[in-house]
């Protein structure tokens, strides 16, 4: 449990929490939370894993910082894609958007010649056989807000890059493939993307 009010404010101060050098036992849950001032961990250890997820940073975001010492700071994941792999996407897109009732939020066309475009929480990839074949192993695309961030934690892992990072339509993207065989790909989404969209989240 962390300490709550433990001090008065005082007049031209900044208010903070602030560890170094803490051995953190249990799993810290952070689920709902809502962190208003900056929070830092300094050459701290966790003997399990951050609820619901964690990056690994040297760099303040999103008001917890942790030095590279540290193990904690959070990783924001704002959609999450399942991936459908497909020779035309036109003839995919009609029955697809039918009978989920949603409109297709997303189309582009990739350097390499591959179509994309999401419905709902679906990501569609489009293209010929040979074009896709690379991408196939991918089974899910996660949108999330610092793609630096998530290399910093994939290292950490022991996950292996297969592509990126890299510049993409929307932004930048990396894949990797997780201990285990687990394939996924990471984007960061620029502003313009962010606009299309209908806004990034607060």
């Amino acid at each position: 449990m962390l300490p709550l009010g433990e001090n008065a404010g005082r007049s031209g101060t900044v208010a903070a929490l602030r560890f170094a050098g803490a051995r953190i036992t249990g799993r810290p849950d952070l689920t709902g939370a809502g962190i208003r001032h900056a929070f830092r961990l300094d050459g701290c250890g966790l003997e399990q894993p951050v609820s619901p997820c964690v990056a690994f940073s040297s760099r303040q975001r999103g008001g917890i910082s942790a030095s590279r010492d540290a193990l904690l700071v959070i990783m924001r994941i704002f959609r999450t894609y399942a991936r459908a792999y497909a020779d035309d996407l036109d003839a995919v897109l009609a029955p697809l958007t039918t009978v989920t009732g949603e409109p297709v939020s997303t189309r582009f066309t990739m350097p390499n010649g591959l179509e994309l475009a999401t419905v709902g929480q679906l990501l569609v990839v489009a293209g010929d056989e040979r074009a896709l074949e690379p991408y196939r192993a991918t089974v899910a695309t996660l949108i999330i807000d610092d793609l630096d961030d998530c290399q910093a934690l994939l290292n950490r892992t022991g996950a292996r890059i297969v592509r990126g990072p890299q510049a993409v339509p929307t932004g930048r993207n990396l894949t990797a493939e997780l201990p285990g065989g687990v394939q996924i790909e990471y984007v960061e989404w620029d502003d313009a993307q962010w606009e299309r969209a209908g806004g990034r989240p607060a």
